[in-house]
């Protein structure tokens, strides 16, 4: 099909957009883009775009679980040059964290907290160490692309728990174009496997696992807060689609 870009945006529904747009922009840097329709807010994240949509009365709440053995958008994550300098900040700001800074397998820092609708957003600081790696070119990019001090957050990737990593595999690789760089995996007795693929800037965490996952709530259809889809720019003259993997809208677009 042939992926341009990779991830153009991703897009979240909000309790009140106005709200979560100035606190992606106090506490995390994103800036407005000019355009935008008035029920919602288009943020530069830094290799992709964040679509803040209003919820209309019907929604529903989320019902998204801190397990990451749910299916769906688990968290989107951003890079940055120094964990502990972000996590400080947005504490004294008020930001609550789910996780604070550690140091986490694959040789990186992360640490987890959550936007006002409870989203969980992770900062990662360093390049990954695969344990199993498929793509050293794509690596070694990643090790030579990190970000400098004082840079903002910016987007790196989305995390997606699926039910069928071949299956998953086959739609986001072989239909998507996306690459596989490698795999880390987790000492959890039910058989946790992160697989990270890249298109362009933009990443993919594929998390599965050998025990059942369970449902994602989004895959009923009905409007729900949060995480709602993954836009991926494709060829020029590729329709608009949505697709419906684990519950993930995945909204195909011309590439910018």
């Amino acid at each position: 099909m042939g992926s341009l870009r990779g991830i153009e945006f991703i897009e979240i529904i909000c309790s009140d957009v106005e709200a979560s747009a100035r606190w992606y922009g106090e506490q995390l840097g994103f800036t407005s883009i000019d355009g935008a329709p008035p029920d919602s807010r288009w943020l530069d994240a830094g290799n992709t775009a964040l679509r803040l949509a209003t919820a209309t009365p019907e929604a529903q709440a989320g019902g998204w679980e801190p397990d990451d053995i749910q299916r769906g958008i688990r968290h989107l994550g951003f890079k940055v040059a120094d964990v502990d300098a972000h996590a400080e900040r947005l504490r004294n700001a008020g930001v609550d964290f789910a996780v604070d800074p550690k140091d986490a397998t694959g040789g990186v820092r992360i640490t987890f907290f959550s936007d006002p609708d409870g989203n969980r957003l992770e900062l990662v600081q360093g390049a990954l160490e695969y344990h199993r790696t498929f793509s050293p070119e794509i690596a070694a990019r990643e090790r030579a692309a990190l970000p400098e001090p004082g840079d903002p957050p910016r987007f790196d990737h989305v995390a997606v728990t699926v039910a069928d990593l071949e299956a998953s595999l086959r739609l986001y690789r072989d239909e998507l174009d996306f690459d596989v760089v490698g795999q880390l995996a987790f000492e959890d007795a039910r058989g946790f496997l992160i697989t990270y693929l890249k298109s362009g800037p933009t990443g993919l965490e594929l998390f599965s696992w050998d025990a059942p996952t369970r449902e994602n709530p989004a895959a009923s259809g009905a409007e729900r807060l949060g995480f709602a889809a993954i836009g991926i720019g494709v060829g020029a003259d590729a329709p608009m689609t949505v697709l419906e993997p684990d519950g993930v809208a995945l909204a195909l677009i011309a590439a910018r």
